[in-house]
């Protein structure tokens, strides 16, 4: 269990208060604005919705609601329901949502993912959550750093655990301090300047990982199967669905 002062304590039980009801009042303008997005959309058409901005429009309100339904999930003390359902296609979901984000990166953005579409144990709503948040801090850690940026997302088996499967996230950034390693996953902790990070993103992944039963890590540079290219790599562990369950 991660120790936190009794600011941070009070600072998130305010927010388990005020959660449910931010998140309410969010999704009706969320409505209002997809309802005028489809009349645009039935209006004017393919010049319309063709066009690369409104895509964007698009991808960032379809982002902007997964949250929402993260947090109001989370706000359940209860375990998430579990079950079995294909990895690849949240991974490419994730990617999808951040397009115009890696489109810059050109191929210096990689997806990889096995050719037998693996099946694990666990929510697909919590590891998208999970998968997009690691996949945004990636980016933002690559941003600025013109030619040599590069990110990857990969499914490959658990190398210290048969019978689990690791999405993993890499990035050729400025990394993590040694100092801050123990740290990153403190609430309100960020290592990004002021009004970048909230210090929120990757406790909330962390507990939605944990809550549908998996695991979420930095690893090391001496972890098995780790890109010798990056400068960050974390990993989110499911368990493989028995055979028969697929």
């Amino acid at each position: 269990m991660i120790d936190r002062p009794s600011s941070a304590c009070s600072t998130l039980d305010d927010a388990a208060l005020l959660t449910p009801g931010l998140v309410h009042e969010m999704r009706q303008p969320i409505m209002g604005i997809r309802a005028a997005m489809h009349l645009l959309a039935r209006a004017l058409g393919k010049p319309l919705t063709e066009l690369d901005d409104w895509q964007l429009i698009v991808s960032e309100l379809a982002r902007l609601e997964e949250v929402l339904d993260t947090f109001r999930t989370l706000m359940h003390a209860a375990p998430l329901e579990t079950f079995p359902f294909e990895a690849t296609p949240v991974v490419l979901r994730a990617a999808n949502l951040l397009c115009f984000r890696t489109r810059a990166l050109g191929p210096r953005f990689a997806v990889v993912v096995p050719d037998d579409r693996p099946v694990v144990l666990g929510a697909p709503s919590a590891l998208l959550h999970a998968l997009t948040n690691l996949l945004a801090n990636a980016l933002d850690a690559v941003d600025g750093t013109g030619d040599h940026g590069r990110v990857e997302v990969r499914l490959v088996q658990s190398p210290d655990a048969p019978g689990r499967l690791q999405l993993r996230v890499a990035d050729s950034g400025c990394g993590v301090p040694s100092a801050l390693r123990e740290r990153i996953f403190e609430p309100l902790f960020t290592t990004k300047r002021p009004g970048k990070g909230t210090g929120l993103g990757l406790y909330t992944a962390l507990r939605m990982v944990r809550a549908c039963g998996g695991a979420l890590q930095l690893l090391g540079n001496d972890a098995p199967l780790r890109q010798p290219w990056a400068a960050t790599e974390f990993s989110i562990e499911l368990p493989l669905a028995p055979r028969e369950a697929t």
